[in-house]
């Protein structure tokens, strides 16, 4: 559980320090990106217990009520799908509450968010520890299948990488970002792999972000969402147009 209860505590007092100062946009980006990069260089110079620039390797199995999870087996796949989804739930019934659209409502307008006697900062300090708390499950989901953990996971290309997640699949949805995640890294893989373009996967996986930041800003997300908001409309249409006005009959 220190997993995700040390993530939940550093993430609540760097809330309460970055959010009561006011602090916003890509300034907290800047922050939690520079705090990512310290980390990473007390981690590699620990080496006698991080194991440097290697990371820790040879980690055993993770091992629940006597049950041994295979990295390779269905039960490890089950148990990272049974948590995304449970995650996904939760998530979805913290953006529908009281406090969740205070949050929304506070990333719209967060002058007006105040104005109207809402303690902003509390708020958002308590999703950015759920994040955190999400981030902590997450690490150590991956750590039990890659079965080693290296401070390279803290570098800066792979937070920019899961900002390319959210913007491909919406950054206003939920199952987009996972959808988004989920594509990208199959486009990483199939890119990665073929002799053509091993040393320009990279620059391919830039370009669809940019050209889903031009084209489509809503990502994957908004676009499902267009798509069914105009089938909604279509089929509403001939009902709409069946009704007679109570005058001309």
């Amino acid at each position: 559980m220190l997993g995700i209860a040390l993530p939940v505590i550093v993430a609540g007092l760097l809330g309460l320090v970055v959010f009561r100062k006011r602090i916003e946009g890509a300034f907290v980006s800047i922050i939690t990106l520079a705090l990512v990069l310290l980390v990473r260089l007390v981690l590699v110079d620990a080496q006698p217990v991080t194991g440097g620039f290697n990371g820790l390797t040879d980690l055993g199995s993770l091992s629940l009520f006597g049950f041994e999870f295979d990295p390779y087996g269905k039960a490890t796949y089950y148990l990272a799908a049974g948590s995304l989804t449970l995650v996904l739930f939760v998530t979805r019934v913290l953006v529908e509450t009281r406090a969740g659209l205070i949050l929304q409502a506070a990333r719209d307008d967060q002058k007006r968010a105040r104005y109207l006697g809402f303690d902003v900062p509390l708020f958002q300090t308590f999703f950015f520890a759920v994040a955190a708390a999400i981030s902590g499950l997450a690490g150590m989901l991956y750590v039990v299948v890659a079965e080693f953990a290296s401070p390279t996971f803290m570098d800066l290309s792979f937070s920019v990488t899961m900002v390319v997640w959210a913007a491909v699949g919406g950054r206003a949805s939920l199952l987009g970002a996972c959808i988004g995640a989920i594509v990208i890294n199959m486009m990483e893989a199939g890119i990665s792999e073929t002799e053509a373009f091993v040393g320009a996967w990279k620059a391919i996986i830039g370009l669809v972000f940019v050209l889903v930041v031009i084209f489509m800003p809503r990502g994957l997300g908004g676009l499902v969402h267009d798509f069914v908001a105009r089938f909604e409309a279509r089929r509403r249409r001939p009902a709409a147009d069946g009704v007679t006005d109570p005058q001309e009959a």
